[in-house]
């Protein structure tokens, strides 16, 4: 059993999704976790879940599979909305825009960012050598940063509309004598 937790950044809503073998189970908790309500309980049999991410009102969730991404009503419940993506591969990071209009999802090599209300594509960005680990929009969704794996971790931001990348940031990392990860450079790593 694989357990993922994502917290709302509003703390309005709290959902857990329980992976199992056969079966995926989201359940959505209010801020005393005392009342807890299926958002989905199906079978799934499209493969393992790679990301996950909740709209910042904690509305809707976002599950990243193999190729696709399915979008829950965490308050209707019901059925999911798929979005199909046929040229990423293993989509390893989601993050909805600060408005919730658009779901930038990271995958290998390429970044997607889609209208989630008419599931369309808006752009499809590349230019990493690994998967896409993190991904976040700026709060008018001009630009977006990208972290990737790899030989050299790096994060690179790119102006949404153009697709044209505006800077790359390279880092390295390495263990100090007491245990404790550092940046190339000596300086502690933060949360």
């Amino acid at each position: 059993m694989r357990r993922i937790i994502k917290f709302s950044p509003l703390v309005i809503l709290f959902i857990a999704l329980v992976y199992f073998y056969t079966h995926n189970v989201a359940l959505s908790a209010e801020r005393d976790s005392t009342l807890l309500k299926p958002v989905f309980n199906k079978s799934m049999n499209t493969g393992g879940i790679y990301s996950i991410d909740l709209s910042d009102d904690g509305r809707y969730m976002a599950i990243g599979r193999t190729n696709l991404i399915e979008l829950w009503d965490t308050v209707k419940g019901g059925e999911g909305k798929i979005i199909e993506s046929p040229g990423m591969r293993d989509i390893t990071s989601l993050k909805f825009s600060p408005d919730g209009k658009f779901l930038a999802i990271g995958g290998y090599k390429t970044i997607e960012v889609w209208n989630v209300f008419e599931r369309t594509l808006f752009k499809r960005i590349e230019g990493y050598g690994d998967y896409i680990t993190v991904l976040t929009l700026s709060p008018d969704n001009r630009y977006i940063a990208g972290g990737s794996r790899g030989a050299f971790h790096s994060v690179r931001i790119w102006e949404v509309e153009s697709g044209r990348a505006l800077k790359t940031l390279e880092w390295d990392w390495r263990y100090a004598d007491d245990g404790a990860p550092q940046a190339h450079n000596g300086s502690p790593l933060r949360d």
